[in-house]
């Protein structure tokens, strides 16, 4: 009997390490809005995330969902409403316009139809409710050069070319589909990672000065439904 390439990601996802799933996205703090109290985050791992906004004092519900078994176990102790299981298969018992905020950091690019995914959650979102995303940057020199020069589209355990990654994504696609989904884009904050060495400095000049978005290894975007 063939196992299905969905089946086979899913089964992936049981075989991260915990890192994968435990660490605190920090970088998100500056983009939620002044005024806020719910919080649902899709791919919440094991809710680190979550629990860091909450401790600012300014939300008093968080929820979750979340696809890995053993994550989604240790999430369900700190949240207020946790849904284990893959977000594309799930009906979620949550009121339609009841959400401040919600996050999909690193998740869409796991997807089979993002674009559906997030018409289902603007549905949940209040009126000029946030969302926030965080999307990797296929445009990546570490992605392109080996493409380019060696013939390499290698996948791996984690980062740009994760093997569980569906969709890729650049700049400019990321917020056509965010636009096409009924979201407006607020702020973008761009991660880039060029390590040291004197075989890093060509690249750096050059991200920074002719081809920016050659060293932006994320995109994370703050967008908000549109009325």
């Amino acid at each position: 009997m063939a196992v299905s390439q969905t089946s086979r990601i899913d089964e992936s996802y049981q075989t991260k390490n915990e890192g994968y799933f435990s660490h605190a996205r920090q970088e998100v703090i500056d983009l939620l809005p002044k005024q806020y109290e719910s919080v649902l985050e899709v791919g919440c791992g094991m809710g680190s995330t979550l629990r860091l906004i909450q401790s600012l004092g300014m939300c008093s519900w968080i929820g979750g969902v979340e696809i890995s078994k053993d994550a989604a176990s240790e999430a369900r102790k700190h949240l207020n409403f946790l849904v284990e299981g893959d977000f594309e298969k799930l009906e979620l018992d949550m009121k339609p316009a009841s959400l401040d905020v919600i996050l999909c950091l690193d998740v869409l690019e796991h997807m089979n139809d993002p674009w559906l995914a997030l018409e289902r959650l603007k549905k949940l979102l209040k009126p000029n409710g946030v969302l926030i995303t965080s999307l990797p940057n296929v445009k990546h020199h570490s992605v392109l050069l080996p493409l380019i020069f060696s013939d390499q589209w290698q996948y791996q355990d984690a980062g740009i070319m994760d093997k569980t990654h569906l969709r890729f994504f650049t700049f400019k696609t990321s917020v056509e589909m965010l636009n096409q989904a009924g979201f407006s884009v607020e702020a973008v904050i761009k991660k880039s990672i060029v390590g040291g060495g004197r075989g890093r400095c060509f690249v750096r000049w050059l991200g920074m000065t002719l081809l920016p978005t050659f060293c932006s290894v994320q995109y994370i975007i703050k967008s908000v439904k549109k009325s």
